[in-house]
């Protein structure tokens, strides 16, 4: 980083956190991450980390030749044979009379076309094989049974699309490098690079396939789309999507045999997305498998992103042109479609940059994934009828694995249910860490770092917020966890678990609920400014034979230990300095002591005794 972005994010931090209110230091909590005890997620998803674009430009360019003059080999491996014409730069194959399979290598400035009818399947192998073409789409697969491209072991192949914007409206032409009419698997142990100097990278009518190869895309719409649905499995994938999506589907509705349209699925492997707009935005479901590591830039924080020129129709039906993104290429807010005034990230494009999205739901099995995004990380929506007929969800389940996110917004937002059920999650820095109409924390650990609410519900009557297993802390700058259901001594419910929750800022609660909430098992430390919204954190049913809070005076960096029955209940390391009320529920009597202790603390720097 040179002096003058030095001195740029210097000035920039020192405005974040100059941040003061009545009974608390001038600390705001800690955005960033809090340990490199998860994986050193700074370098993961650190935007200033992620400088290897000199590297990618000569990576995706190193299979391009200048000459017009086509050197190109086409073998029958098995099947039918001489089932293709070359003319004038135009590869076709027709007329297959059984199932076959061709290899292709060489150089060839024109296109491909594949129209082999719907009897039989094709297997294309590219063993070293270089594709350009300026006029038409540079592969197009017209029909067949099922076809596949094969990135050979041991051979780099490379296509380039060097059309000028294509007109999606126009049927006759294709929006993509590679884009198929039918269903479509791309594989092989080798590496493909596809480069679109103005269209969609890989697009299909149907079903894409991604398995086992090392694929490159770069673009500037689309980086992959399934219309029907994007399957990833064991693949080593780069998408760069400069003004578009990184992975998007399309259709929700009900194919002819019954299949749900509209779901991506990543099992396996590496993928690295950065996009000016949304990383994965599903029309139906996003599910993320076990073995995965899934890395995602989107907006400002991709070094790729350029600006997106987007219209809508004003109220005399004119277009008017809208700029973005937000944060680095034009205004944000503002009334068009996307803004909004109650928008954690004010600076927010008019246009989705979200880093997981679905229009149903949102499952993580198990993996690895890292996000920095400049809308919300993680978002399943509910507020549109699904083509299937049924309405949308908008839940968000975490079953396992590492997920570490970074928003200007929320972390978490599930317009349905957010559901931690097991794996790790580090919202390492939010507007509001973790949101949805209810929020169950039942297994697993989550960690919220937010400026304003750490875990919030939206529903307004029945349970909100319930924390029956796993690990929960909240450091934050708003309530701590904030339900707004007015049933009576229902907000809230603790029922398991191990919680800490520290609000920084006077007027607000490390735990607020309209009517009251509720205890019936589990761990809670709740720490807070003295004064202000503290009538609301123990505003718990049966609170005097469960719970006890005291005034204490902390300094950041000091230690706080709960001790039940002469024994350690929880040691937490401060994060900031508070005139603090401390309230403990779990024991009517506990004993708090500020005096150092050796412990092996988590990266949140808690310790359960």
């Amino acid at each position: 980083m040179n002096r003058t972005k030095l001195l740029i994010v210097c000035i920039l931090l020192l405005m974040l956190f100059a941040f003061s209110s009545c009974g608390c230091s001038t600390e705001e909590p800690y955005i960033g991450v809090p340990s490199s005890d998860i994986g050193k997620p700074n370098e993961t998803i650190g935007g200033e980390g992620v400088t290897f674009g000199d590297d990618m430009t000569k990576e995706t360019s190193k299979g391009y030749f200048d000459t017009a003059e086509n050197e190109i080999t086409v073998t029958c491996i098995s099947g039918t044979q001489n089932a293709y014409t070359l003319e004038n730069g135009i590869l076709t194959f027709t007329a297959l009379g059984e199932d076959s399979v061709y290899a292709i290598s060489g150089q060839l400035d024109g296109s491909i076309i594949i129209d082999v009818g719907a009897n039989y399947k094709l297997d294309l192998e590219l063993h070293g094989f270089s594709l350009k073409c300026s006029t038409v789409s540079p592969i197009v697969v017209l029909s067949g049974n099922e076809v596949k491209l094969t990135a050979k072991k041991g051979y780099e192949s490379y296509v380039y699309d060097e059309r000028e914007a294509v007109d999606e409206a126009d049927t006759a032409l294709h929006p993509a490098a590679i884009y198929s009419a039918v269903d479509l698997e791309i594989g092989g142990k080798g590496s493909l690079t596809v480069v679109s100097s103005n269209n969609k990278g890989i697009g299909t009518k149907d079903d894409l396939q991604i398995k086992n190869l090392t694929l490159t895309v770069t673009c500037t719409d689309n980086a992959l789309k399934g219309n029907d649905s994007v399957s990833i499995e064991n693949a080593k994938l780069t998408l760069i999507a400069t003004k578009g999506d990184g992975i998007k589907t399309e259709n929700s509705s009900i194919s002819e045999k019954g299949k749900q349209r509209g779901t991506v699925t990543i099992t396996g492997g590496e993928c690295t997305v950065y996009a000016a707009c949304d990383g994965i935005d599903a029309s139906y479901d996003v599910v993320i498998n076990e073995g995965t590591t899934l890395n995602i830039y989107t907006d400002k924080y991709s070094n790729y992103s350029e600006a997106v020129a987007v219209s809508y129709q004003n109220d005399v039906g004119d277009t008017v042109p809208l700029k973005g993104p937000g944060g680095m290429f034009g205004p944000g807010g503002g009334m068009g479609p996307g803004g909004g005034m109650d928008q954690g990230n004010t600076d927010k494009g008019e246009y989705s940059t979200k880093g997981i999205k679905a229009a149903n739901q949102i499952t993580v099995n198990g993996g690895t994934v890292n996000i920095k995004s400049y809308d919300d990380a993680v978002h399943a929506n509910n507020d549109t009828e699904l083509e299937n007929g049924s309405s949308p969800l908008g839940n968000v389940t975490v079953n396992g694995g590492l997920i570490t996110l970074y928003s200007n917004d929320d972390g978490l937002h599930a317009d349905g249910t957010l559901n931690i059920k097991g794996g790790s999650v580090f919202v390492v820095n939010s507007y509001e860490g973790a949101e949805g109409a209810q929020v169950i924390i039942s297994g697993g650990s989550l960690s919220v770092y937010a400026r304003d609410d750490g875990v919030n519900s939206t529903a307004t009557e029945g349970t909100g917020v319930t924390v029956s297993g796993g690990n929960l802390y909240i450091y934050c700058s708003g309530d701590g966890i904030d339900s707004n259901s007015r049933t009576s001594y229902g907000g809230i419910l603790f029922s398991g678990g191990n919680t800490v929750v520290i609000s920084s800022s006077g007027g607000n609660s490390a735990i607020d609920s309209e009517q009251g909430y509720s205890y019936t098992g589990g761990r809670v430390l709740a720490i807070m400014p003295s004064g202000g919204m503290s009538s609301e954190a123990t505003d718990c049913e049966s609170f005097s034979s469960i719970g006890d809070y005291d005034s204490l005076s902390l300094t950041s960096g000091a230690y706080l230990t709960v001790n039940v029955d002469e024994k350690r209940a929880v040691t937490v390391k401060m994060p900031c300095s508070l005139n603090a009320l401390v309230i403990y529920l779990g024991y009517a009597s506990p004993v708090l002591s500020t005096e150092s202790v050796s412990v092996a603390l988590d990266a949140n720097g808690v310790n359960w005794g």
